[in-house]
């Protein structure tokens, strides 16, 4: 292979890894903001989860006042109806009493079937919080390390582009200029020849390995001799010929 493909082709990992660190660069911020976000929703479902356990316990607390209420208001029936005159009083005080015993015995059902709900609540409180607070923990890790990363990019952004000056010093100026215009137009600027197979594996034929348009024999017959660079007539690429690459 010629040392002016040799040279260009290293350039070109090189801007490739610069491209890289440069799009990873304008990424991580992306990144950190989602994971900020996801952060941010986590702390809000712990917190509604709390909140409804407690919820739970000012209901479980407000059937119990009730009951008490209740409690308090048969007996003061009980105590009215060995006070009163007539036998029509002495009726309506009995319905009073059953139906406020009535009416004690649902909530004392729904008071048995939230203080079930609480006691799962409560038994769910310690790992829910914990889970909660392990997947904050790891997500807090991890925008630490992006944002370590995201500080030292520009430092291996600049050791890499050392590298790119030190490298382009091998390569003409005329070499040089090419590669520049074509990497502004289509990015990836040096390509090997391809080879176009049948399905028993034959080669019947040679494409760009940037476009992948058709090469003429002799266009391949040239880079096979000179190995040497030759541009691409359908998108300006340069193209060379290394047998192992096919």
């Amino acid at each position: 292979m010629d040392e002016i493909v040799k040279f260009l082709l290293e350039l070109q990992k090189i801007d490739s890894r610069i491209d890289d660190l440069k799009k990873r660069k304008t990424t991580i911020p992306e990144e950190l903001s989602i994971l900020r976000k996801e952060i941010e929703d986590l702390k809000k479902e712990k917190e509604k989860f709390l909140e409804e356990i407690k919820e739970e316990i000012l209901a479980q607390k407000r059937l119990e006042h009730e009951i008490e209420s209740l409690e308090d208001e048969i007996e003061e029936y009980r105590r009215k109806s060995r006070e009163v005159k007539t036998n029509e009083e002495y009726r309506a005080m009995l319905q009073q009493i059953e139906f406020a015993e009535k009416k004690k015995e649902e909530l004392e059902e729904a008071l048995y079937k939230k203080m079930e709900e609480v006691e799962q609540l409560q038994q769910e409180k310690d790992v829910k919080t914990q889970e909660f607070d392990n997947l904050i923990k790891e997500k807090e890790s991890l925008i630490n390390s992006l944002q370590k990363e995201l500080n030292s990019l520009d430092d291996f952004i600049q050791e890499v582009e050392e590298i790119r000056k030190r490298e382009i010093a091998h390569i003409p100026q005329k070499e040089l200029l090419l590669y520049e215009r074509i990497r502004k137009k289509r990015g990836r600027v040096v390509v090997n020849v391809k080879a176009v197979r049948d399905i028993n594996s034959n080669i019947t034929g040679y494409v760009c390995g940037g476009c992948h348009a058709e090469l003429p024999t002799q266009f391949v017959n040239e880079l096979k001799l000179a190995k040497t660079l030759k541009r691409c007539a359908n998108c300006g690429r340069l193209i060379y010929w290394d047998e192992e690459d096919l």
